[in-house]
């Protein structure tokens, strides 16, 4: 099953990266039903 893009995301500040993350991944999802998403 082939999927659609891998988003990586670092940062220095570990909460606020999954803070970001989760409102990045939101967003996407919403325009690519197919993306993964992978926190690094």
């Amino acid at each position: 099953m082939k999927a659609g893009k891998t988003y990586h995301l670092t940062g220095p500040n570990p909460s606020k990266a999954r803070e970001f993350y989760e409102l990045f991944v939101d967003e996407l999802y919403k325009k690519d039903q197919k993306a993964i998403f992978q926190l690094d």
